[in-house]
Parts: structure tokens; C-alpha cells; sequence
């Protein structure tokens, strides 16, 4: 059908009887597609600052959330990097450790201890956002990680 149209209308611009439509207001459309085209340029522009900014994110933000990311500044973010490289270097508590260099890793002090007297042992729950840390007689027994 489409074929059949184009055909009648070729023919009708051949024979003379009909005269190919003219644009109402060429101006008009031509600043449509420039404004169209800036507002592309535009967007395309954003699009490569945001990349940009984000590409200059520390390597110890980068598996961040791109959301959280969006909200912190530069002096933020350099202080958050600095303090996972400070917690990396001091590691996490590891079984076998005493109390004093649990405290010294990055988990640092304790939200609150329990602890449990018996008449053999002595055993400690060290409260942290990140679990529990158990100890018997002093000594790192049981590492429990919170999952969330």
C-alpha cells in the first residue's frame, strides 16, 4: 500500500499536477534541532563530568554506592579512604589475639562487654557493630560476624 502511495505521488510530481510540500516555517524547525541539539550537548556534558568526578573516587571508595558517593565532598571522601587504609594496615581481630590488641585493630573499643565468671574461667563478649568477639581466660576464642 505504502508503495502504491509513493508510486501516485511520484507521478503526481512528475506530471506536473501536484508540487512537493515546502516546510510551513523552516526557521521555526531549524531552531527546534538546535535546541534540541544543545540540550543533547548538555545532558552529554553532565554525563562526563559525573564520570569524571566519580573516576577520581579513591581506590578504597570504589565498590562504594554510587548514591552515597554522590553525597560526600572531596574532603569527605579522602577521609573516609584514610580511614580504610587505617583499618586495613591494623587488620581485624583474629582468633588467638588477648583484649588490648583486639582493641588495637580497626574495630576498636567495644560498644559494651559481657562477661561470664565461673569457678574455672573467665569468659568476655566483646559488643561491636561488626559482631562479637568471645574470649576465654583472656584469649580470642570465637570471632561471631553480624550479617545484614
Amino acid at each position: 500500500m505504502r508503495k502504491m502511495i509513493l508510486a501516485l505521488t511520484a507521478a503526481a510530481l512528475l506530471s506536473g499536477c501536484a508540487t512537493a510540500p515546502q516546510p510551513a516555517e523552516p526557521i521555526a524547525r531549524q531552531s527546534i534541532e538546535e535546541v534540541n541539539q544543545a540540550a543533547r550537548e548538555i545532558k552529554k556534558r553532565a554525563a562526563d563530568a559525573e564520570r569524571a568526578r566519580i573516576d577520581k573516587v579513591p581506590e578504597e571508595l570504589k565498590g562504594m554506592n554510587p548514591k552515597t558517593l554522590s553525597l560526600m565532598d572531596a574532603e569527605m571522601r579522602a577521609s573516609v579512604a584514610q580511614g580504610i587504609r587505617n583499618c586495613r594496615q591494623k587488620g581485624e581481630p583474629k582468633i588467638g589475639m588477648n583484649e588490648s590488641e583486639v582493641r588495637a585493630t580497626c574495630w576498636h573499643g567495644p560498644q559494651h562487654v559481657n562477661e561470664t565468671i565461673t569457678a574455672l574461667h573467665r569468659r568476655k563478649q566483646m559488643v561491636y557493630i561488626e559482631g562479637y568477639v568471645y574470649l576465654d581466660d583472656g584469649i580470642v576464642t570465637t570471632i561471631q560476624l553480624r550479617s545484614y
